[in-house]
């Protein structure tokens, strides 16, 4: 599909777009790569502008092979060891799909980042037939062939494959949880992936790429390859004001924890 875009080009511009010389930004989940192979240009441009850049993952052989960030830490998502609101970018890269507990993660990237930052997540969207029918083949069939059939399909290696659990991965769950926390959405988009998954068997693949076009209709927006979706941290007086709109139990807890002067 030549005149379609790739979906990790797409967040790349999305990223440069939120960067200034004095963002200070942690990827989470950040892995071995900022982008795919075939994106240095891009990402050669990505890590030129921000202060710093702060990459995180709980595998330590992924973060021996990240030659892309100013500093690398061995952590936990939902036990990230950076102070509050200490970056002005949080961004997730295809890292959702893998946390055991979404919501303990989620509370994290709020936590450590300032008042008017920015979190950009991008993750894959269970709606979508490739990545629900990936998901069940994942529970059904032995992890030896599951691995070969990704592997002909996304030419990863062993090493690059995480397990997986969706729990949060449609956009109403991403919406919901976040703006439980205090974020605002600013942008919301769901993508069409570059390549079929049965790339490796052409009859297949051909009828693939047929539904990959009526992908593109607006109709089928929510059953795309991917999500990608903004939220910015709002101020403290933003977020109090949030609390009437809480349930009662909510908004006394939101009120206790910026009891004080104004």
């Amino acid at each position: 599909m030549p005149n379609l875009a790739w979906n990790q080009e797409i967040y790349g511009h999305v990223l440069q777009s939120h960067l200034s010389p004095t963002t200070r930004w942690l990827d989470a989940g950040c892995g071995h790569r900022l982008l795919p192979q075939g994106l240095d240009k891009l990402v050669n441009g990505l890590v030129a502008i921000p202060r710093f850049i702060v990459g995180t993952d709980v595998s330590i052989l992924a973060l021996r092979g990240n030659r892309w960030a100013h500093s690398l830490v061995g952590a936990k998502l939902e036990a990230l060891p950076f102070e509050d609101e200490s970056f002005d970018l949080v961004t997730c890269n295809m890292v959702v799909e893998h946390l055991q507990d979404p919501a303990g993660s989620f509370l994290e990237f709020v936590r450590v980042l300032r008042p008017n930052g920015r979190l950009i997540v991008h993750t894959p969207n269970l709606l979508n037939y490739a990545v629900c029918a990936g998901h069940v083949l994942k529970l059904l069939l032995p992890r030896r062939a599951f691995l070969r059939i990704l592997g002909w399909s996304d030419r990863r290696s062993c090493e690059d494959v995480f397990p997986t659990f969706y729990r949060a991965n449609t956009r109403r769950k991403l919406r919901r949880a976040f703006h439980g926390l205090g974020l605002a959405q600013e942008a919301c988009r769901t993508l069409v992936g570059p390549q079929p998954i049965f790339n490796f068997f052409s009859p297949v693949a051909f009828l693939e790429i047929l539904v990959m076009k009526l992908m593109l209709l607006k109709a089928l927006k929510p059953f795309r390859t991917t999500i990608l979706i903004s939220f910015r941290k709002t101020e403290m007086k933003q977020r109090v004001a949030l609390a009437t709109t809480m349930p009662v139990a909510a908004a006394r807890e939101v009120q206790i924890e910026y009891d004080g002067p104004s």
